[in-house]
């Protein structure tokens, strides 16, 4: 697998969500305490959705057992932020705006330290099985800054394997967006891939790539799954990026 130490990565996710609520609001904050020699802040925010794909759409469902909070904590610099409610953990490798693109530490270190988080809770391997599990996640965001690479929005096809709608625009276009999904049975479930344009907090002008993948496969383990994930996710990138910006990122 051909290694892009430069690409423009800005958050990696980890994710599973459980058929049913293995945590109690007791053991959210719990968690709190589990979890604060290495993330410091604490926010509590509402609870993430569920989420499937039904036909060519997706769906979004409270499931009913769960709490009504999320426990959100995050490490004192902002690089990494986990996420925990009754039926959900998540952990996130964020790349602030201020901090320039290569700082990745790598999706082997994601998927280590969100098995540390695991841990931490009190989940063990028997957690993770087809009856037990809804769904896994692997996400991977980038954040490109478009204007170092074409002039406009409408060139964008310079630098992927999409082309913007060619319309009357003197002025070139403003901002883009773009959203699909596609079924993604090796994994058990689906893709969502998204692609905005943004403005940074330090006023930089992005685009924005948002991947997901979701699923479970009957008798595969959780490390086995988010290792296909992780294939996959790879090989959507080479596809998605013309070869002349990727060899950039070498």
């Amino acid at each position: 697998m051909t290694r892009y130490p430069k690409a423009p990565v800005s958050e990696v996710i980890c994710g599973v969500t459980f058929s049913e609520a293995r945590l109690s609001e007791r053991d959210l904050f719990g968690a709190q305490q589990a979890l604060s020699d290495e993330y410091q802040k604490i926010e509590i925010r509402p609870p993430l959705a569920d989420e499937a794909m039904s036909g060519f759409q997706i769906t979004h469902e409270l499931n009913p057992q769960t709490t009504p909070i999320l426990i959100r904590l995050r490490s004192e610099d902002g690089g990494w932020m986990c996420q925990v409610q009754a039926n959900k953990v998540y952990l996130n490798w964020i790349r602030p705006d201020d901090k320039p693109a290569g700082n990745y530490p790598g999706y082997t270190a994601v998927y280590s330290r969100f098995g540390d988080v695991l841990d931490a809770l009190g989940f063990h391997s028997a957690d993770f099985s087809d009856d037990t599990v809804k769904y896994y996640d692997l996400g991977y965001h980038h954040r490109l800054e478009w204007q170092e690479h074409i002039a406009s929005l409408g060139e964008a096809h310079k630098i992927l394997r999409l082309r913007p709608p060619e319309i009357a625009a003197p002025g070139g276009l403003n901002s883009i967006l773009s959203r699909y999904t596609f079924t993604c049975d090796p994994l058990g479930g689906y893709g969502i891939f998204s692609v905005n344009s943004a403005t940074t907090a330090t006023g930089k002008q992005v685009l924005m790539f948002e991947s997901t993948l979701r699923g479970i496969t009957p008798h595969q383990s959780s490390d086995a799954w988010f290792s296909e994930a992780h294939t996959v996710q790879a090989r959507n990138f080479t596809q998605l990026f013309r070869p002349e910006i990727l060899a950039q990122w070498k």
